[in-house]
Parts: structure tokens; sequence; C-alpha cells
């Protein structure tokens, strides 16, 4: 099936992208480590190499003496500013393996500053050298399993340059070892790599659980923070709910109290306006219950779309008559504009008219008086259908589009914004519920299509629905 190969092949190109995101975690905490160790690294040359010179400073060869001391200084301290340049630096995929590569060569550097010491012992017997040679071969080699494995390619780099020169001095030597020396060193060397391989593997390891708990510990306070969200939205919504279903009710129960007891005079201005207080009101609590089961159905699974073709250019020119009254008492203009004629849909026709109601409504809710609310259309990427709605009014933050999303999320600023405008009248001056969008985002998912919200604050606000290209007829 087409939709299934393509839903398996973005889940593959995720879990690739996931994969190589990892590894190259992984391969940054390794190279953070290389480059931690420098100043230790430092300390521990720039020490050797003071007390090198104290020890051989009365042999005949001083000059070179001074000049591998000065080097090896030279070297180590390229290496720290080398060190202090990456950790300046953001280090990307495209450049963690310049930066390896980097570290290598400067301890190959180093590695060749230590294997030159090889040529300044004097020594008049062959079994001193010997001994010598054998102590700086397993130190050098110790230094580099401790300090390297993080990356094979510089414990190559540091030993095989430092050791070697210790091994053809030992073979140059009357000693019974000299003809096995450079056999034996080989054999040593692949030894040491055999250990750092298993060291190397047991770091990445290490550090792939480390990473993978942090993700975990990431993942369960981020479900613990969205959880104490949703309650304490859940508690201020039905603190606000409660005033959401009093005020309506009271005067659904008022008014109509009023007209049993012949209180007002029937026909007549005032009894006909209570007959529409308690048809708004009754249809603002149908509409408030609505929207609860709706989204509730949702969340259970136990919603199913009634699909059939919509004709969206209709459907968009019936809200806009639909609201343009009610919008009309803040002097607030609806337009509707298609940058080409917009096609029908496959689609349950009530929930997407419900989708543009809710953004429709909420529009003119922020709208400051003697504005204009546009409701546009547009193809979409892919293929699909846009619907945008736009209002001029304060905005949204960030911070305020995320929450939107949200059930039972109110904002608060922009509600107490839009209630202290002195002109703004009707409905759209009450607080919203916080489902409003919501349920948009959710009728949308059901669709297959997606909604979202672009604004600034202070600049107004586009929310817009999506349609992919599978539900164009």
């Amino acid at each position: 099936m087409p939709g299934a190969s393509g839903a398996a092949e973005e889940m593959g190109l995720r879990s690739r992208a996931h994969a190589e995101a990892a590894e190259f975690r992984v391969r940054l905490e390794l190279l953070r480590g290389l480059f931690n160790h420098i100043r230790i690294v430092l300390f521990a040359n720039l020490g050797t190499v003071v007390l090198g010179v104290a020890l051989l400073w009365n042999q005949e060869n001083r000059p070179w003496l001074l000049g591998w001391g000065a080097a090896l200084s030279v070297v180590t301290f390229g290496r720290l500013f080398l060190a202090r340049a990456f950790r300046r630096r953001a280090v990307t995929p495209a450049t963690i393996g310049r930066w390896s590569w980097a570290h290598a060569g400067a301890t190959a550097a180093q590695g060749v500053a230590w294997g030159a010491s090889a040529y300044l012992i004097e020594v008049q017997e062959p079994g001193s050298f010997l001994v010598v040679a054998i102590v700086a071969i397993a130190g050098l080699t110790l230094v580099a399993l401790m300090s390297y494995s993080a990356h094979l390619p510089t414990v190559a780099a540091f030993v095989v340059p430092s050791v070697l020169p210790y091994a053809a001095e030992l073979a140059l030597t009357d000693s019974a070892l000299g003809f096995w020396a450079v056999p034996l060193c080989l054999g040593w060397l692949g030894g040491a790599l055999l250990v750092a391989l298993s060291l190397n593997r047991r770091l990445r390891r290490e550090i792939a659980r480390q990473i993978e708990r942090e993700e975990l510990i990431g993942k369960l306070e981020a479900a613990r923070d969205e959880a104490r969200r949703a309650n304490e939205a859940k508690t201020r919504f039905l603190g606000h709910m409660s005033h959401e279903l009093r005020t309506p009710l009271n005067a659904i129960l008022g008014f109509s109290e009023m007209i049993m007891a012949r209180l007002v005079e029937a026909p007549g201005p005032k009894f006909d306006g209570y007959i529409k207080s308690i048809h708004d009101s009754g249809r603002h609590l149908l509409r408030l219950v609505s929207d609860i089961l709706d989204l509730t159905r949702i969340e259970a699974g136990r919603f199913a779309l009634e699909e059939e073709t919509v004709d969206v250019d209709a459907l968009l020119a019936d809200a806009a008559a639909l609201f343009r009254d009610e919008a009309r008492k803040d002097s607030i203009e609806i337009t509707v504009a298609h940058a080409a004629p917009p096609p029908k849909l496959r689609a349950d026709a009530t929930r997407v008219r419900q989708v543009v109601y809710n953004l429709l409504s909420n529009a003119l809710k922020y709208s400051p008086p003697r504005d204009i609310v546009s409701i546009a259309t547009r193809a979409a990427a892919g293929g699909g259908l846009a619907i945008a709605i736009r209002d001029n009014g304060q905005g949204m933050t960030r911070e305020e589009i995320a929450l939107a999303a949200v059930p039972f999320q109110q904002l608060e600023r922009r509600d107490q914004e839009r209630a202290a405008h002195p002109a703004k009248r009707g409905h759209y001056a009450t607080p919203g519920t916080g489902l409003g969008f919501p349920l948009v985002v959710k009728l949308m998912e059901a669709h297959g299509g997606r909604a979202e919200i672009a604004s600034e604050a202070g600049k107004g606000c586009t929310a817009t629905v999506m349609f992919p290209a599978n539900r164009i007829v």
C-alpha cells in the first residue's frame, strides 16, 4: 500500500536521524573528554621536561636537550590553545571530524617530541638502556591508553611515534634483545591498540547509557511538568466553567420566570429582548457542552468522521454571513478572498464548519473595534488546501502560542486586555473557555491535517488550518 510504504519510509528516516543524532552526541562527549584532559597533560609534560632536563643536564648534548624541552613545551601549549578554541566554538556533525583529527594531529606532534627523547639518553652499557627503553615504552603506552582511548586514531598517533624510536635505538644496541626489539615492540603496539579498542567500546557504551538516562530523565520531567500544567489548567477551567454555566443559566431562569409571572407584556420590545437573551444563553451553553463532549470523544478515541464532499467556497461564505451581524456591533468587517477558486474537500462538513467557526470566533474576539478580519484560502505544500483567518489584535507571544493548543488553557493576558477595552461589546467581550483552538487542532488531526498559529505580540494573529492533498476532490 502506498500510504503504508510512505509511513514506513518516514519512520525509517526518523529512526536513522535519531541514530545519527545519538552517534554525534557520543562522539562529542568523547571529544570533550579528550580536550578536558589538556590541562593535566600540560602540567605533566612541563613537570617531566623540567625533571628530564635536570637529570640529563650533565650530558654533553645540552643544546639538544634544551631544544627537546622547548619543542615539547611548544607542542603542549599548542594543544592547550586548540582546546580553548574547541570550547569557544560550536561543534556540529559537519565539523566534529575535523576537530577529532586536529586533536590527533596535535597529539602526534607530542608523540614525536617524546620519541625524540630516545636519542638524548646517553648510557655506557646496553643493559642500562634496555631498562630505560622498557620503562619508557611501557609508560608512554600506559599514558596513551589512559588519556586517549576515547579516539583510537589519537592512541595510534601518540604511541607509534613515541615508542618506535626507543625500539629502533634498542635494535642498534649489542644486547641479546636487539634483534627482537622491533618485532616485540610491534607486537606490544598491536596489543596496546586492542586494549585501546576494548576501552573505547566500553567508553562509548557508558556514554550512550548516560545519554539515554539523561534523555529519559528529561522526558519524565517534561511529562511531569505537562501533567502539572494540565492539572492547573483544569483547576482554572473548572473555576471559570462554574461562571460560564451559571451566568447563562441565571439569564435563562430569570427571564423565563419573569415571562411566566407575566411581569412583561407580550408581545413587546422588552419581551422580545428577554426571548433573545434566553435563546442566546441557551445557544452559548449548547456550544460549550458540545465542545467539551467533542474533545472528550476525540481524546477517548470514540470519534468518527462523517465524510462527504464539502464546498469550501460556500462554507466560508456562509460562515462570514453568519458572524457578520455580530461583528458589526464592534464595527468589524469580515472579508473572504481566494488566491484561486478553492477546490472541494472530502471531509466532515460539520467538523470543517466547526473549525472555521471556532477560528473566526476567536479572531472577532481579539480584534479591536473598527477593524478587519480576513478569511483567505491558498494552495498548501504538497498539493493540499490552507485556510487562514487573520485578525489585527494584540497578537500572541511564543509562550501563548504553545499554550493555545493545550485544552483548558486560557490566555489571561489577552482576555484581560480584551475585556478592558471600553468599546468591546456583546458576546466577544466575554473570556474564552480554553477549548476553541485545542478542538480545532484535534479535528484537523482527525482529517490528517494540522493547525498552526503565526503571531507576534502587538502584531495580530493568523490561524491557519491545512488539509492534506488526499482530501482534495
